[in-house]
This record gives C-alpha cells, structure tokens and sequence, in this order.
C-alpha cells in the first residue's frame, strides 16, 4: 500500500487528502483531491473555490450538489461533471457524501477532451457531454466500486485517464510551451509571449482559448494575481501590507482591482470569509505539494508521485 500523508479535517468535519497521479500523468493531471464529508443529508456545507484550471469531479452516496459559476448553475446527485476553467471565484454547496476531484491542466484538456475549452469556460456540464455515455459511466462506474480504498482508486483514475489520452495534437509545442510561461512571474505582456513562443499573437490567442479557456491577457492577468493571493495564503504568509505582495502591481489599488475582477471583492473580504474547506484545500495541497493553490501547482514538477518528490519529508535528491 502507498504510504499516504494523515487526512486534513475541517472545523466542520470534512476529511480530506491529495494525491499525486502517475508519474507519466503528472503534466496531465495536477492531482486527486479526496473529499469524505459523512452520510448523505448529515450537513450542508458551504464552500468558494478560487478561480483555475478544470477539474473533473464525481460525487458517491451524496446528497445534492449545487454548483453557480458566474451565472451558471447546475445540480446533481452521484455522477460525474466537469467543471470547465474559471477566471472567478464560485460557490459549490453540498450535504454529505464523498467526492473526488481531479485537476486537468490545459494539456490534459487537449489529450482527454480536446473540445473548445473556451465553450465551457466558467461553467459545469455533465462528463456524459464530452465524453461519449458509455465511457464516462464506465469511468465513474470503475471509482464507485473502489468505495472508500483510496489506493485502489488512485490506480482506477491512473489507469482509466491513461486509456483516455488521445495521441499529441500540433498544437501540443505552443501548449506546453504557454503553460511554462503562465508560471514565469516575468512574463506580463502578450506581445512579449508570442514573440518568446515564436507564434502570432492571433495563433497564441486562438490556442489559448481552445485549450486554456480564455485569451492569453486574461491568463496572464489572472496567473498574476493568483501568486498574490498564495503568498497571502500560504506557508508563510505574506501581510496585506508587504511589499512583496505588490510587486507585479503598480500600486496597491491596481491589486485591489485584480481582487474585485477574479473574486468579486477584495482579497481581505475573501480572506475573512474563508470557508473552512477552502482553509482545509489550502492546508492539504501545502502540506502534500509544497504550495496551497491547484493552478499554481508546476504539472511534472511540484505533483511528481511522492517517491519521486520526498524523501524523509523533504525535497527528493536530483
């Protein structure tokens, strides 16, 4: 059995725990979160999630799930959906059962979709909608009977999204060469990024909303201000006030702006009202991968399988 790190349990009795997918999957798959919140109809819970990258996420002996992102809203109970990438914060409530999500990045979405991610950016749609029936109810069929054996589940999800990869697109160079630089604090200007990746900005821009979900200036500008938020949030975090915070900002109220456009506050607002499962994920993924943030998370770097990252609870040997 894979040794696994103690499961982080929210003040209102949620456990939870992230893993690392396979080795080969780990620029496809940012992680496995696992989520266990008791019987169905025990309590509702609340929860805001930070905008980022899509995840695939099924639910097992649930009560109702309700999710609204932006203006879209979608309900069920025991299936699978997909939540497409989002550029605003957005609110999921639950009552009891298990779920497990999975963090696709937008390689991930080229070889396991490969639809316009941008048709269903900042929405949830069932799985059945981009995968054909029969594979998504195998799929989500194959992790109800692994029931609460997280390790079997982990091999059932390896296994199953490895049979799921389509073989690598044209455009994958420009792809995997973008999601490179979205993790580069340096790179600010599109102009910039296109001429970096040698492509037209009309090539990157089409290729960014494809597979990323939005224009290479919304990444951009979002990437940005999501490593403002994790030094807020994480390890060691940064006071509001610290100039490291601001640094990519012209000033403070540039920040503010960013806060108000991806959270629909201000990052003190949001921080405030923190819920405790939001606390929780940013409490699981650092003590799992080093860093609290799902989209901020370097696929095939920071979510290597653990025997290829730690060793004795540190940084594995190059």
């Amino acid at each position: 059995m894979t040794e696994t790190r103690p499961a982080v349990v929210t003040s209102d009795g949620v456990a939870m725990r992230f893993r690392a997918p396979a080795a080969h999957l780990a620029e496809i798959v940012i992680d496995y979160a696992f989520y266990d919140s008791g019987p169905a109809g025990s309590a509702v819970r609340h929860n805001d999630y930070l905008p980022g990258p899509a995840n695939l996420v099924m639910t097992f002996d649930a009560g109702p799930v309700r999710a609204t992102v932006r203006n879209h809203r979608l309900e069920w109970r025991n299936d699978a959906v997909v939540f497409g990438p989002t550029s605003y914060a957005f609110r999921a409530d639950s009552d009891g059962g298990r779920l497990i999500g999975i963090g696709i990045t937008a390689i991930g979405w080229a070889r396991l979709f490969g639809k316009h991610a941008a048709r269903v950016a900042d929405r949830v749609v069932p799985l059945a909608s981009l995968w054909e029936e029969p594979r998504a109810r195998a799929f989500y069929g194959a992790l109800a009977a692994a029931g609460r054996d997280e390790d079997a589940a982990v091999t059932v999800l390896d296994h199953a999204l490895t049979a799921a990869l389509s073989p690598e697109g044209r455009d994958m160079p420009v792809i995997r060469a973008l999601t490179a630089m979205l993790h580069d604090p340096a790179a600010v200007e599109c102009a910039e990024v296109a001429d970096r990746l040698a492509v037209q900005e009309t090539q990157l821009r089409r290729i960014a909303k494809h597979y990323f979900g939005f224009g290479p200036k919304r990444l951009l500008r979002q990437h940005r201000f999501m490593r403002a938020v994790a030094a807020l949030t994480g390890p060691h975090a940064a006071r509001l006030s610290d100039a490291d915070v601001f640094t990519p900002y012209y000033d403070q109220s540039h920040f503010i702006r960013d806060a108000h456009l991806f959270l629909g506050r201000t990052a003190r607002q949001f921080g405030i009202a923190l819920t405790p499962i939001m606390a929780g994920m940013l409490r699981g993924r650092t003590q799992e991968f080093g860093a609290p943030l799902q989209g901020l998370l370097e696929a095939g770097r920071d979510n290597l399988p653990p025997h290829t990252r730690w060793l004795d609870g540190g940084p594995a040997a190059p």
